[in-house]
């Protein structure tokens, strides 16, 4: 195992993670937020008597109220799913870390 120590304010040039990754799934997330903003507005009667009959604490996206961590996790584990495997493939190639990835293998290629 090779332990690399990496010079100050350089992760952004060699850590797959900031190479697009993490925006990627940060802007389907925001997607999916909105559309659950949209979908409760959509039907704002129906959602409002629902959330009459829910406690404070269990109330989230799905009554047209803000968002509780519950449902933040299930959004971004969404968002981590819908992610492929292309957007990962293509950010490890343009961090450089593993010099052995060529610029012509795809997954595709791959056995």
């Amino acid at each position: 195992v090779s332990v690399f120590f990496f010079p100050p304010n350089s992760t952004s040039v060699h850590q797959p993670l900031d190479q697009g990754i993490i925006s990627a799934v940060k802007i389907d997330y925001k997607k999916r937020m909105l559309s659950k903003f949209i979908e409760a507005y959509d039907d704002i009667e129906r959602i409002q008597q629902l959330a009459s009959t829910i406690k404070k604490g269990r109330k989230g996206l799905s009554v047209g109220c803000p968002a509780t961590i519950l449902d933040a996790g299930q959004i971004i584990r969404q968002s981590w799913d819908n992610l492929s495997e292309s957007v990962i493939l293509n950010c490890w190639r343009h961090s450089k870390c593993l010099l052995h990835l060529s610029e012509t293998s795809t997954p595709e290629a791959r056995p």
